[in-house]
């Protein structure tokens, strides 16, 4: 059955585990074992729901990863806050993907 980590939009096909005595012990993917509390199911209100905190971030550091290799190089500002613009450059553009992705989804 189709189930995601709570909290990510990490997909899984689960199958329920019972222990050796026959009681339900949660949820198996290949060798990893899944409380049910740890997963979201299709049936569930929370399956459509994005954690925007985290995709955001990931973005903005992905995104200044990107910026950071193709430039080669920070702009050191006068009072010694390396980084500083190319940081602040990433997290605008992360908003920005988030905005456009949720005009998207409407």
């Amino acid at each position: 059955m189709k189930a995601r980590i709570r909290g990510t939009n990490i997909e899984l096909d689960v199958q329920p585990f019972y222990d050796e005595t026959g009681y339900f012990s949660g949820f198996k993917d290949g060798y990893e074992y899944y409380r049910a509390a740890d997963l979201v199911f299709p049936e569930t209100p929370d399956w459509d729901k994005t954690d925007w905190s985290s995709f955001r971030r990931e973005a903005a550091k992905d995104i200044l990863c990107a910026m950071l290799g193709s430039m080669g190089a920070l702009v050191d500002a006068d009072d010694k806050r390396l980084g500083e613009v190319e940081v602040s450059n990433a997290i605008f553009l992360a908003n920005e993907f988030i905005k456009q992705l949720k005009e998207k989804q409407k």
